[in-house]
């Protein structure tokens, strides 16, 4: 098994992510090592012999990779991991984002990016108050800490505790499209003292996004959840 390590950020079989500035020798034993830091936390620097790096070991009864290759840094400053993922192949989908401590962050794909195609302002809106009612009423609701859209209006960032196994992230998910899309009535939240902006929203559009993201996600896995590399 070959001891190079090519710089980038990875992923700790544990779930947290780490950035590997450089290789290294060790002065007495010139044995390689992997310098690496961590994207989470203090960020501290740490140094491990490269022969461990690429190891496999033992996770729920499967061999895993100790540390998966998730794709090169952007620059010398620390960017969060949807920016470092090439947007041009991006689909639809469910992604793992980041993970920090015991919270990981998915990134719920509605709309592929840079098509022309992006949730309406209005749309968006409806979503977010449907989604967060959803979620934060479910069997979950303790670990889920954030829903939000994205700037980009191509999706979603939903922080989740990791309590919550990823194929449980995907059936919630679905439950929330489900329930997104047969929903009749008044819009939670969407009084003008309970919402900034309660004269946007449009339950149409919001259902629409819903039923499409149902079909995304019909056959949806876990292993489909990490992004490709650039």
């Amino acid at each position: 098994m070959s001891n190079e390590i090519k710089p980038g950020r990875y992923r700790h079989f544990k779930g947290n992510e780490y950035e590997v500035l450089f290789m290294a020798k060790n002065s007495e034993t010139l044995e390689p090592v992997v310098v690496y830091r961590a994207l989470y936390g203090d960020r501290g620097v740490w140094v491990r012999p490269a022969a461990m790096w690429n190891e496999t070991v033992e996770l729920n009864g499967e061999k895993v990779k100790r540390f998966t290759y998730l794709g090169e840094t952007c620059s010398s400053m620390t960017k969060i991991a949807s920016f470092c993922v090439d947007h041009n192949t991006l689909k639809k989908g469910v992604y793992v984002s980041r993970t920090d401590g015991d919270v990981v962050t998915y990134d719920v794909r509605f709309k592929v990016p840079n098509s022309g195609d992006y949730l309406p302002n209005d749309g968006i809106h409806t979503i977010e108050h449907l989604l967060a009612t959803y979620l934060r009423n479910s069997v979950y609701s303790e670990s889920v800490i954030y829903v939000g859209p994205m700037g980009c209006r191509t999706g979603f960032y939903v922080l989740i505790k990791k309590d919550v196994s990823k194929a449980d992230v995907i059936e919630l998910l679905k439950k929330a499209m489900q329930f997104i899309s047969d929903f009749e009535g008044e819009i939670p939240g969407c009084d003008k003292s309970e919402c900034g902006n309660y004269l946007e929203h449009s339950l149409a559009k919001a259902k629409a996004a819903a039923v499409d993201m149902l079909g995304v996600l019909k056959n949806y896995t876990p292993e489909m959840m990490e992004y490709q590399s650039r």
